[in-house]
């Protein structure tokens, strides 16, 4: 068979198009888009809610108040896991709160503590994830995971709000949030720690 000029060059375009757009694929990913769930890394805990459907986004339902030693605990644990203090309270502002314990209990009464662990999927029981320290050694991985993947501190410094609208359904599993109810939940976190901490600002987001 005789191959066309006109043949040869469709075929190189075609190529040429589709290298672009798995190169593009590829771009998006290394600057802050979620790879497929397969693409995880072996080891990775699962998510807080692996079986959590999809709902549309989260309601503000988010507590305007807190207890001072579950803010203590949380700012304590997220410098042993190395990632900024009002990240990890305002997801758990989001999750079961910042009142407790003991914490409401979520998903049907399987998802339990400030940051609903759920128990299928991590074992333990309602008693051990509402201690701070059990949840966040649980999830650190996973969270500085998707920390990384999603900027890591220049992100959640610039735009707090929309690093969670983009990063928290990959870092617990959870449904979406609207940028209004993540902004509340930023809110609240600053305030915490504010009133715990009156003398000390919070420390700038460690690097991943």
């Amino acid at each position: 068979m005789v191959l066309r000029w006109n043949d040869v060059k469709l075929a190189l375009i075609v190529a040429l198009i589709l290298g672009l757009l798995a190169l593009a694929g590829l771009g998006v990913q290394a600057i802050g888009g979620q790879p497929p769930p397969n693409q995880e890394p072996p080891g990775l805990p699962p998510p807080a809610h692996p079986d959590r459907p999809a709902r549309g986004l989260s309601a503000p339902t988010v507590s305007l108040s807190w207890t001072p030693q579950v803010v203590r605990d949380i700012v304590a644990a997220s410098n042993t896991a190395g990632l900024p203090a009002i990240l990890l309270l305002s997801i758990a502002a989001q999750e079961g709160g910042l009142v407790g314990p003991p914490f409401p209990a979520g998903d049907n009464n399987t998802s339990f503590g400030p940051f609903q662990i759920h128990v299928p999927a991590h074992g333990g029981n309602a008693v051990y994830w509402q201690n701070v320290y059990n949840s966040v050694n649980e999830m650190a991985p996973r969270w500085r995971y998707y920390y990384t993947i999603y900027g890591n501190g220049t992100t959640w410094e610039r735009d707090p709000a929309g690093f969670l609208v983009t990063a928290q359904p990959s870092m617990q599993g959870s449904i979406g949030l609207s940028r209004g109810v993540a902004q509340v939940n930023v809110d609240v976190a600053r305030r915490a720690y504010a009133a715990v901490f009156p003398q000390t600002p919070p420390p700038p987001a460690p690097p991943a």
